[in-house]
């Protein structure tokens, strides 16, 4: 899944991986707020090597109900920088 940012250049970043969504949400509001990050998303999956995107993309989650100890399972925050 790709998300476009806003109309100027900047790129998508890995801001962390979290184990609740409040605590995404949290990190990825005050990064905002001090003008870190334009944006950002938090995406719940399991999370492996093969889970990381291009630049500039956000990856798709890895769900994989059947292999939890496959990657690391939260929310990917991913904020835009300009």
């Amino acid at each position: 899944m790709t998300i476009a940012g806003p109309a100027h250049a900047g790129v998508w970043v890995d801001g962390g991986i979290y184990s609740s969504e409040s605590a995404c949400h949290s990190t990825g509001s005050s990064r905002v707020a001090s003008g870190m990050y334009q944006t950002y998303t938090c995406t719940f999956g399991t999370w492996s090597s093969s889970s990381v995107a291009p630049a500039g993309t956000t990856p798709d989650p890895a769900i994989t109900d059947d292999c939890d100890r496959c990657g690391t399972r939260g929310y990917l925050l991913r904020g835009y920088m300009n």
